[in-house]
Formats: structure tokens, C-alpha cells, sequence
């Protein structure tokens, strides 16, 4: 596959700008059991850079004569026999395409040289926080310095910049998240094949994530849920402690990261075959009913916004049909009765990250989908264990069923439609 084109990324990122100063922070060194961690670059930097090491940072200039600016730590020969060799600064300019670099440690002197003269820096807030305090030193020096008319007036969030570029897919980029989902796809086809009541959830995850790193993924995108009976009402359960009990649904959701780019799919199924009960078959219809309705309206005449609240009314009526809710479908989404039983939106932004540029854009009407933007669709209702008598037959049950989407200029492109969704 192509490698990415990291200078059209930048010169359309200068287009967005058009003035003032961007400024990017990488990921730390990380750390963790034993004083080494796994390695995430920060997914912005990522993006416009391609540079993969810890500590870095990236400053963009579009008015100056040398708009790209990276920082990184020098070559270091005995630090390098422990963590690798570094590209340094040398490796910045020739293998990544720097019109200069500097050893990270200069980073804050050069960003109080590159604003003087500017009104607006673009950088994101509460990312890092060693990083904010240092910014902000920057700035209070700026204002102590430097005439009033001199100073920036605004600082922006730099994802008003990034993100909509990074919002539309390349080619390349939805081949890796095709590839990310092939993955995942043989994971769930084993845990089908080989779960059985009696196993543990962590069994089930072993099993999922061992499939992800033996076929060449990074590993997982998120923490694997792998949740049994009661355990799949709980939104975000990762313990994967629990025993699968016969007669129990499980709920999988998982997500693969192959070469950076994430996918995420969730399968509700009984394992070691058999027959689910009404009640169990009565919630799964329901889900994958909405399901069905909601990638059916995954086109270029709608946001995710509005994707997002037609299916809270889809749910809320469903509910109703269900006799789980019994006021009016009005008042019902007027106090978000419905959200008892599926207190999550409809799905996220997919790529990078596997909340790709986290919730930007997720409130806006008027954003709306295009070729090349990956999302997941994934509805669910979940009956906790104490939920009303209205539903006491159905307690304990939790069902969601999640695709990936590629929005095109016809059908979307279901990454994850090949995932069967029962053994």
C-alpha cells in the first residue's frame, strides 16, 4: 500500500490555517509496568507528520518561508541502547520532510519567536498538561514583551483545523480500516467456533486479542468487552472477570488496530449454539431492526447529528411497542425516558483513533456526511437487572450490534458486513 503523502496533508492544513501559528505536541515517553509503556503517537501529529517517536512536536507556519517545524529528541547513543535508535534532529528534515529542526527541549523559545507579529495560535488545551503550562508561560511572556499590537488575540482549538481534514478519509487510509476489520473478522469467527458456557470472559478475551496481534495488528484499539448474561447492561464493562453461564447471550465488543487505523464491531450471540429465549430474540430483533433502519439513512443528505436523534426516536418508539415505556413517543424523548435502555448515542467517528477526532463536529446539524468519513453504527437496548415490572421478564438481558461505515456518494460501504453475526 501507498505510503501516505504527509505533504499534501500539510499543505491543505496550511489552507485551513492561513495565518497565525499551529502547534502540535507529541505523545510523551510512556510509561508503565516494569518503567516501559506502549507507544501511541499522538494522532494529529501522526497524521501531518508520520514521525513516531516519544517527546515530539510540530509547529506550522503557513506565512513563513519554513512553515513546518518539527521537534524531537537528539540522538542519544546510550539512551538508544535501551529504546531503539532515534531519528534525531538530522533524520527530522532529511526522512520527514522538515524545513527545520530543533532538539525538543527548544520548542517554547521558538513558539514565542514564531508568534511575535501573530494574532492566533492554534493549539489544543488539555491534552498534555506539562505542555499547557509551558504554552502558557509562552503567552504571559508574549503580553509582558511585546507592544499590545504584537500579542495573539485568540487562541483557537487546533481541531478546528485538523479535524475536518482528517474527518475525510483517503483510500488508503479506509483500505488499513478494511484490513483492521478483516482481523477482527477471523477473531469473532474463532470466538464462535471455540466459546462455550462454563469458559471465563478473559478466555474469550485471550482468544480475541492473541487472533489481532498473530495476524499482525498492533493489538487491540480499546479495551475488549467481553460480556456475559447481566454483565452486557453495563456500557463500558471491561473486567472480563465472569463466568459464561449456560443459557447466557454474550456481548462482544472489540476493536482491532492495524497499522494506526482502528475498527470497532460489537457481535451479541449465544455460544455453543442452541436457542435463545423469546425474551433474548425479541431484544436482539429489536436491536438489529434499528440497526437496519439507521445504516439505510447512512448517506450524504444527513449529519450524524441528526442520524444520532432519529435513532433515539427509532429506539423510543421501539421501546414503546416493546411496552417498556408507556407514555406518549413526545414525552418520552422529552425526558429521555428512553435513555433507562440505551443511554449511548447511535455511534462515533472511526479512523486514527477509534473515537477519531473525538466528539468534534458529533453536535452539528449542518455537518453533513461525506464520501471518505468512517463511523460505526451501534445501537443497543440494555434491561439492567432492576429495571421496572414493565420489563422484569427481560432483566438481565444487554444487546448491541455495532457496524463500520464508510459514507459514499451512493450506498455505504459496510467495512464489517462480512462479520457474521451468529456462530
Amino acid at each position: 500500500m501507498n505510503k501516505p503523502d504527509f505533504s499534501q496533508r500539510r499543505k491543505k492544513l496550511y489552507t485551513a490555517v492561513k495565518e497565525g501559528v499551529l502547534l502540535l505536541i507529541g505523545t510523551p515517553e510512556p510509561t508503565g509496568l516494569g518503567g516501559a509503556g506502549k507507544f501511541y503517537q499522538n494522532r494529529d501529529l501522526l497524521y501531518y507528520t508520520g514521525f513516531p517517536e516519544p517527546s515530539a512536536a510540530a509547529l506550522f507556519k503557513p506565512g513563513s518561508g519554513k512553515p513546518f517545524t518539527l521537534f524531537v529528541q537528539p540522538r542519544d547513543p546510550a539512551a538508544e541502547t535501551w529504546t531503539g535508535k532515534r531519528f534525531g534532529v538530522e533524520g527530522a528534515v532529511e526522512v520527514f520532510g522538515a524545513d527545520q529542526a530543533f532538539p525538543t527541549d527548544q520548542w517554547p523559545e521558538k513558539l514565542y519567536e514564531a508568534l511575535v507579529n501573530e494574532k492566533t495560535l492554534y493549539y489544543r488545551w488539555g491534552e498534555y498538561e506539562a505542555a499547557d503550562a509551558v504554552v502558557l508561560q509562552v503567552l504571559q511572556r508574549l503580553r509582558r514583551e511585546q507592544r499590545a499590537d504584537k500579542n495573539p488575540i485568540r487562541v483557537v482549538d487546533s481541531g478546528e483545523a485538523t479535524f475536518p481534514i482528517r474527518l475525510i478519509k483517503e483510500p488508503g487510509e479506509v483500505e488499513l480500516i478494511r484490513q483492521s476489520a478483516a482481523i477482527a473478522d477471523k477473531a469473532i469467527r474463532r470466538i464462535f467456533a471455540e466459546t462455550k458456557p462454563g469458559m471465563m470472559e478473559y478466555q474469550v478475551e485471550a482468544m480475541v486479542e492473541e487472533t489481532y496481534r498473530f495476524n499482525g495488528a498492533d493489538g487491540p484499539s480499546f479495551p475488549t468487552i467481553i460480556a456475559a448474561g447481566e454483565h452486557a447492561t453495563c456500557m463500558h464493562y471491561a473486567e472480563n472477570s465472569g463466568h459464561i453461564k449456560p443459557g447466557d447471550f454474550l456481548l462482544v465488543d472489540t476493536g482491532c488496530l492495524y497499522a494506526g487505523y482502528a475498527c470497532d464491531v460489537t457481535r451479541t450471540f449465544l455460544p455453543g449454539g442452541g436457542k435463545p429465549t423469546a425474551q433474548q430474540k425479541t431484544i436482539w430483533d429489536a436491536v438489529k431492526a434499528i440497526q437496519d433502519a439507521m445504516l439505510s439513512k447512512c448517506r450524504t443528505d444527513i449529519s450524524l447529528c441528526e442520524l444520532n436523534q432519529l435513532c433515539q426516536r427509532v429506539t423510543a418508539q421501539k421501546l414503546i411497542e416493546l411496552g417498556f415505556l408507556k407514555e406518549s413517543l413526545d414525552t418520552v424523548l422529552e425526558k429521555n425516558l428512553h435513555k433507562y435502555y440505551f443511554p449511548h448515542r447511535l455511534g462515533h467517528w472511526l479512523g486514527l483513533d477509534v473515537h477519531d477526532v473525538g466528539s468534534w463536529g458529533m453536535e452539528d446539524p449542518s455537518l453533513k456526511l461525506a464520501p471518505g468519513m468512517a463511523l460505526t453504527i451501534e445501537p443497543g437496548i440494555y434491561i439492567p437487572a432492576d429495571a421496572p415490572p414493565e420489563a422484569a421478564t427481560f432483566r438481565g438481558i444487554g444487546v448491541r450490534l455495532e457496524e463500520d461505515v464508510v459514507i459514499t456518494s451512493g450506498n455505504p460501504d459496510i467495512l464489517t458486513k462480512g462479520i457474521p453475526y451468529a456462530p
